[in-house]
């Protein structure tokens, strides 16, 4: 009897059998080179594969696998070339786990796929030149935390549907295709850790493409082999630009004038760089900032007072640069300002202005640091009752200690050692009771060291040395029952 004469019913139930073990046979493979710790348990012929563990199927017969979830099983192995024929696939999510080996050839003919999720495992090898012609529907690539090589294929930039494109902490190399603005749905884009080159010859020109991005969201350069001047072409990208990482690489020239355009910015990472020059004017108006990191470089010239529109900045970073001149008092303006670190600049002079004393929302950290900043500490320092740790060491810094620094009633961390203070070292810094570290060393304090330094329980670490104390104080015996280093502490007193 000929399939023709059979009834057609049959015939469905027939295919629809056929094609179900298909898509069953293939799961089967893959697990056959997995090794799973139990997490696969219900991947048995007892039940359909579509109710296995991170199997979801169609609603519609014959049943087909359309998304394959397993991150974080702690899954063991090879993945298997069987995974191609799975090809109503629109989701394969394999992150989180302990794949090596190379991707398979076969996954190419996953032409529904939207999702491809491998981030976090140890495969290796390189994109496949025609990556480009694979997967039409694709919208998020994610491939980072493995060992993969080679170059960004340029074929990659015609995924037009791409969303999302993740190659964080990888070996890729060679120069970034400077055709992905060709992928004009592109919201994210993270090639950090990498290898990646440009010069100022060759190599920066995706940068003036992404300006196509008109969706662009985050854009993670960090840490690669980066170099040459910075194109001023990064001020064109979109206003959509919400975070831009340019840290841990080579790159030298300035921060574009023009940087204030792209005003949908809430975090700007240039630290750990070249870069030189000032900070423009223009940052001013990257209203939505919330991290402003620019450490680590050789920014000079002053700390632009614009900065003080910066409403909803949370932390600004501008440590170990070359800035000078003073503290602008319109960053008192900063009223959600979380932490301010401008230590070791040197040149930073002037008196601190109170208005910096006054910004309670300071929780996390104050340090001014390893500058040249003189006058006394106004009585303003008590304003800062949520402060955890105040730096002030290293500067020209003088008069008496406020007792208003009291106030700082949960302060952990106090450093003022290397100024010109002078007077009698408060006893009002009984009050601070959390107050573990203590620096007053190097000052031309006076008197007799307090005995109400002792009822500070959880102090651990007290420099007074280089001062001129005299007297001895009762104080000693009890911090030797909490300091790390007993033998140390007569050291560390100057009496």
């Amino acid at each position: 009897m000929g399939i023709m004469s059979l009834p057609w019913s049959l015939v469905l139930a027939l295919t629809i059998a056929v094609v179900s073990a298909g898509d069953e046979a293939a799961l089967l493979a893959f697990r056959e080179q997995i090794s799973d710790g139990g997490a696969l348990a219900s991947w048995n012929s007892s039940a359909g594969f579509c109710s296995w563990e991170g199997v979801t199927c169609s609603h519609w017969a014959p049943k087909r696998a359309v998304a394959l979830r397993l991150d974080g099983r702690a899954l063991v192995g090879a993945l298997s070339p069987a995974l191609g024929n799975l090809t109503f696939l629109r989701t394969l999510n394999l992150s989180f786990n302990w794949f090596h080996g190379e991707i398979p050839a076969s996954l190419g003919r996953l032409r529904r796929l939207q999702r491809l999720d491998l981030r976090v495992n140890m495969l290796h090898g390189s994109i496949p030149d025609d990556i480009g012609s694979k997967f039409p529907m694709m919208k998020t690539l994610a491939l980072g935390g493995n060992h993969f090589t080679g170059t960004i294929p340029s074929s990659i930039s015609n995924i037009s549907s791409l969303v999302a494109l993740g190659l964080v902490q990888n070996g890729f190399s060679g120069h970034v295709p400077p055709t992905l603005g060709k992928m004009g749905a592109l919201q994210y884009l993270n090639l950090a850790d990498n290898k990646l080159e440009a010069n100022d010859n060759k190599g920066w020109e995706f940068i003036t493409s992404l300006a196509n991005c008109s969706q662009l969201q985050k854009l993670i350069l960090s840490n690669n082999s980066f170099g040459g001047q910075l194109p001023g072409s990064i001020v064109n990208l979109s206003t959509t630009l919400q975070q831009l990482y340019l840290d841990d690489t080579r790159i030298s020239g300035s921060i574009p004038a023009d940087i204030g355009n792209l005003v949908g910015l809430n975090v700007v990472l240039i630290a750990n760089t070249s870069i030189s020059g000032v900070i423009p004017d223009s940052i001013g108006k990257l209203e939505n900032l919330i991290e402003l990191g620019l450490y680590n470089n050789t920014l000079s010239g002053l700390v632009p007072s614009s900065l003080g529109n910066l409403s909803q900045l949370n932390r600004f970073y501008a440590y170990n640069n070359n800035l000078e001149g003073p503290i602008p008092a319109s960053m008192g303006e900063l009223k959600n300002l979380f932490v301010l670190d401008l230590s070791k600049n040197h040149q930073l002079n002037g008196s601190i202005p109170r208005e910096i004393f006054k910004l309670s929302s300071l929780s996390w950290y104050l340090d001014l640091s390893y500058n040249s900043f003189s006058g006394p500490i106004p009585n303003d320092v008590g304003s800062l009752a949520n402060l955890n740790i105040l730096i002030l060491a290293g500067n020209q810094l003088s008069g008496k200690i406020p007792d208003s620094i009291q106030n700082c009633i949960v302060l952990q961390w106090l450093s003022l050692d290397n100024n010109s203070f002078e007077g009698s070292i408060p006893q009002s810094l009984k009050n601070i009771k959390g107050l573990s570290i203590l620096n007053l060393t190097m000052n031309k304090l006076s008197g007799d060291i307090p005995d109400a330094l002792a009822s500070i329980g959880n102090l651990q670490e007290l420099y007074l040395a280089h001062n001129n104390l005299t007297g001895y104080s009762s104080c000693l015996d009890t911090l030797q029952e909490v300091q790390t280093k007993p033998q140390d502490i007569i050291t560390k007193f100057n009496c």
